[in-house]
């Protein structure tokens, strides 16, 4: 493996998990009265880690920026569809989760999914976008 290449991938990593960091830090400290809830940023943001790691490993840079990408935009689409409501305890609930949840996720997937070697009818490049 040459330097420049080596050197390349170090960056992209570092750079994908301070922007990474970031967008955990803004959600999880900055606007915890949007949401409220503590663990289940954190619990994401370890997740996002972990993909972000991978990808690195294997130079998949959409995969990192597409991870990024789906943890911010996963904490917009639960601020702009949350419901708040209260358990039958009186306890605060609130369903922002579940975009937070399925946001992360989607993203990296669907960028893999379209990173994936073209079958040999596909050529072209028509068939993923």
């Amino acid at each position: 493996m040459k330097t420049g290449t080596r050197t390349n991938k170090v960056v992209w990593a570092i750079g994908a998990v301070g922007a990474f960091l970031m967008g955990f830090l803004l959600c999880r400290y900055v606007f915890p009265d949007l949401h409220g809830m503590k663990e289940w940023p954190f619990l994401l943001f370890m997740a996002g880690l972990i993909t972000i790691i991978i990808a690195a490993i294997f130079s998949a840079r959409k995969v990192m920026v597409l991870t990024i990408i789906g943890y911010i935009g996963g904490f917009v689409l639960g601020m702009l569809f949350d419901v708040d409501g209260t358990d039958p305890g009186g306890g605060r609930t609130n369903n922002a989760w579940i975009g937070n949840t399925l946001a992360l996720p989607g993203g990296s997937a669907g960028r893999t999914y379209h990173s994936s070697p073209c079958p040999a009818r596909c050529q072209s490049g028509h068939l993923f976008i």
